[in-house]
């Protein structure tokens, strides 16, 4: 999705209480980078294979810009930028509350 679909997309979670919460948001950059490992040698990505492998790029929330925002390469292991209009893909995150 492009990046006003994926406010979109993280809105609805929230109306929806999906997992029954109202705390979703994209993660940062840095939240973002946490998840990379090292660079892989072959055909492997730079992330654990416990996350779907074919989300190969996730929008962060952090913008560079009035017209961009950052995103992050899980199989080439690198953070970059593109104008809203790019397609990424969208992991949302949530606080744990008791």
């Amino acid at each position: 999705m492009n990046w006003q679909q994926a406010q979109r997309y993280i809105l609805q979670l929230n109306r929806d209480r999906f997992g029954k919460r109202t705390t979703w948001r994209l993660p940062t950059i840095d939240e973002l980078i946490s998840l990379l490992t090292e660079t892989p040698h072959g055909e492997d990505y730079c992330i654990e294979h416990v996350f779907d492998l074919q989300q190969k790029s996730l929008w962060s929330a952090d913008r560079r810009s009035f017209t961009a925002a950052w995103y992050v390469s899980l199989d080439m292991g690198f953070v970059s930028w593109q104008d809203f209009s790019a397609f990424h893909y969208v992991r949302g995150v949530s606080r744990f509350s008791h």
